[in-house]
């Protein structure tokens, strides 16, 4: 089973799976502050469209909170793949903001967030959603990717997920150069770096 319990300004994640992909749709409009492990990232959706994508890039650390927020969050549906690209449809549980329950285990409340209808405003209301980090850092390339020149590029490189950029470096300074995926100069394309969104 997999569970994503959320309010409070907190989303996590509880399951025995190993999760390889986790895809969130959801009402609202909300700034995250990532607390996946560094070998996972959040991606937003297309324009418009209210869709977290989670994502394992490198072999590492499993998946239990996943990130924090601001603003107006309600999780309509969200769907878990493994490993063995096996799907789950998550059961979501809303963490109930109310005294009596401040002290109550998460695992502990049983009632969904599609019963009770609750939504959740944390802190303030914002008009549009953002990811405190939209880089993936410390990539390493063996040579598949190209400079401005078409030179093949073996090295540290990372991804910015906004604007799908490839670039030189563990991590972004003024010194970084964008690469590419073929000698064309072409860049990268959405699903070069991630599963594509699914509809749900």
């Amino acid at each position: 089973m997999v569970k994503i319990y959320y309010g409070q300004g907190k989303c996590s994640l509880e399951t025995d799976e190993d999760i390889a992909l986790l895809q969130i749709n959801f009402s609202g409009a909300i700034h995250i502050t990532d607390k996946t492990p560094s070998n996972f990232a959040i991606m937003q959706g297309k324009k418009n469209i209210s869709r977290l994508l989670i994502f394992k890039v490198s072999n590492g650390g499993e998946l239990s909170d996943l990130f924090e927020y601001k603003g107006y969050f309600k999780i309509n549906r969200a769907i878990a793949v493994n490993h063995s690209l096996s799907k789950f449809n998550c059961r979501i549980q809303s963490l109930l903001e109310t005294a009596d329950l401040m002290s109550t285990k998460s695992e502990d409340i049983s009632t969904k967030s599609e019963e009770t209808g609750l939504s959740h405003t944390y802190k303030r209301p914002v008009s549009e959603t953002k990811i405190n980090n939209n880089i993936i850092n410390n990539l390493n390339s063996n040579g598949n990717l190209y400079d401005f020149l078409g030179n093949e590029y073996s090295g540290k490189y990372h991804i910015h997920l906004n604007t799908l950029e490839l670039m030189t470096g563990a991590t972004h300074t003024k010194d970084s150069k964008q690469l590419f995926t073929k000698k064309s100069k072409s860049k990268i394309k959405r699903n070069k770096i991630n599963p594509r969104f699914q509809k749900i």
